[in-house]
């Protein structure tokens, strides 16, 4: 605050402004900060990406996503083929909920080449299910897993499954989850399968599935209340 009350004190120059700029970003007083910022940033020929990315920030802060995305996208100009950039930029429309042009933007960028990394790709297919369009991430997720770019691991087995099951795609979400019950053994995922099973009438796997879930110690009332449910279903 006393530099501040310093600053305001002597006459105005290009580096006092500067200055207040760095002592109300200190204070996290970003709706001081800004518009000093864009008076600074005004009288410059070129501006530095460490001015650009600051002006990202302090406008997601002030939740002025708007703002946040025209300054993300002269960085975009000036780095196309950066990856950070586009995870950047969908950063900013999922916290706009924008999701659908978070996803469209970071699927364009890979189907067109750029080299993502295997976090890159699991944000990508995670986004997918964000913006209400699981099927483009089962699409995804499979060829990926098939191909080998991603490791077919148990989390993502369970974010396929999940995704089959958003997508109402139910006999895949099924098979999915049987596959993954018998490698996890784990009771969360045999009740996966009593659900999905019983949602399609198939009571034989449903009660199977119900029996591996309470050996892999399932709650014991859910249990109960489901095994009456499917009872009650049969009769």
């Amino acid at each position: 605050k006393q530099s501040l009350n310093y600053l305001e004190s002597v006459p105005a120059t290009e580096e006092t402004l500067e200055l207040s700029i760095y002592a109300w970003q200190m204070l996290k007083r970003y709706d001081k900060a800004l518009p000093l910022a864009e008076r600074y940033l005004a009288q410059q020929k070129t501006i530095a990406d460490q001015w650009l990315n600051f002006m990202v920030a302090a406008n997601v802060e002030l939740k002025r996503f708007d703002a946040a995305e025209r300054w993300q996208k002269r960085l975009l100009a000036r780095y196309p083929t950066r990856v950070q950039q586009w995870v950047q930029l969908a950063g900013i429309q999922q916290v706009a909920d924008n999701h659908v042009k978070a996803f469209a933007n970071l699927r364009t960028d890979y189907q067109q080449g750029l080299d993502f990394t295997a976090d890159d790709l699991d944000r990508l297919v995670i986004l997918s299910s964000a913006a209400d369009q699981p099927w483009q991430g089962v699409r995804l997720l499979e060829a990926l897993m098939q191909e080998g770019t991603l490791p077919r691991t148990v989390a993502r087995q369970e974010r396929l499954a999940q995704l089959q099951w958003q997508a109402r795609e139910h006999s895949d979400a099924l098979a999915a989850y049987q596959r993954l019950a018998k490698q996890s053994q784990q009771a969360k995922h045999w009740m996966a399968v009593v659900q999905l099973a019983s949602e399609q009438e198939r009571w034989e796997e449903a009660n199977q599935a119900l029996q591996a879930a309470a050996s892999a110690g399932a709650n014991r009332s859910e249990v109960r209340s489901w095994q009456d449910w499917i009872a009650a279903s049969v009769e």
